[in-house]
């Protein structure tokens, strides 16, 4: 059991490092900083006890008033109530029908200024989205699912993983997909934000690397187009891959349904950091595939 998980909950992030972070990734995320603060509660704490408290994660919270009421917000926000209940079919039906609905037009428009706003929330819509290239029910049986009840508890967790990391460890499970791609939210900027083009040059400096480039080298051609940190880089360069604008060689995503193959690993151990197809790049090669790029 960590510190997070003993302290009330209206003691979580109340410090003013978490408090700092925290409106950081609502303005990175276009959310208001009620909600965003609300999800942590459920899910991280950035408040350190000791130098050695270095893991934030909460697992347990008893739903006091104050608990509560933040689960009501999130669920307000969502269109959902707080004792809402997520079962396997009703996930499955409304993920397929989402998935179909959306397109790439929709997803593009939404990705370019995502990843210049550094918002991994709309990055995860992106990646989710063409990560479920060929959904269909016999495929849904590939994506897990949790065995207990899905509830506004688990539901705020999930979203707020969304915020903070862009599903990239969650991307597998059912119940985060229809998190990410079926719940409504309204994602707001500043009306004078400036997208600065980025995925061009990216693509052209990925271009320009010599054979048998890795990884490591993918990530450097983000500098100075792609903000924030590694994993950030990390995650839109492996939505790319979904996207099938980063090719990995013999690794076609057009011709199979990705989370069937997620679990092969790399002979290269430390490229097992990142997910397939990408972790193949340093192994196989790749290139860049501009035809998967929409016409703007």
């Amino acid at each position: 059991m960590s510190n997070s998980d003993i302290k009330p909950f209206e003691e979580r992030n109340q410090t003013d490092q978490a408090r700092r972070k925290l409106k950081g990734l609502a303005k990175s995320s276009g959310m208001d900083l009620e909600l965003i603060t609300a999800l942590a509660n459920f899910t991280w704490d950035y408040d350190k006890v000791t130098p050695r408290d270095g893991n934030g994660w909460i697992n347990k919270t008893p739903l006091n008033p104050a608990a509560r009421k933040q689960l009501r917000l999130i669920a307000d926000t969502v269109h959902l109530t707080p004792n809402f209940t997520l079962e396997y079919d009703q996930a499955a039906k409304d993920l397929i029908r989402t998935h179909a609905k959306l397109s790439s037009e929709i997803v593009w428009t939404n990705f370019y200024p995502a990843v210049a706003n550094k918002n991994y929330g709309r990055v995860s819509e992106f990646a989710s989205w063409y990560y479920l290239r060929g959904l269909n029910k016999s495929r849904m049986k590939s994506l897990d699912w949790k065995t207990k009840p899905v509830g506004m508890v688990e539901i705020a967790r999930e979203l707020f993983l969304k915020f903070f990391r862009g599903g990239s460890i969650e991307r597998d499970n059912l119940d985060y997909l229809w998190c990410d791609l079926t719940l409504p939210l309204e994602y707001s900027y500043p009306k004078t934000s400036k997208v600065t083009p980025w995925l061009e040059p990216l693509l052209s400096a990925i271009e320009g690397l010599p054979p048998h480039s890795g990884l490591k080298d993918l990530l450097a051609c983000c500098k100075g187009l792609v903000g924030g940190d590694k994993f950030f880089k990390q995650e839109v360069l492996q939505a790319l891959s979904y996207a099938d604008v980063l090719q990995v060689n013999d690794l076609s995503v057009t011709a199979m349904f990705i989370a069937d193959r997620r679990d092969e690993l790399s002979s290269h151990y430390y490229s097992n950091e990142w997910s397939f197809p990408l972790r193949f790049w340093s192994t196989n090669g790749g290139n860049v595939n501009r035809e998967a790029v929409p016409e703007t």
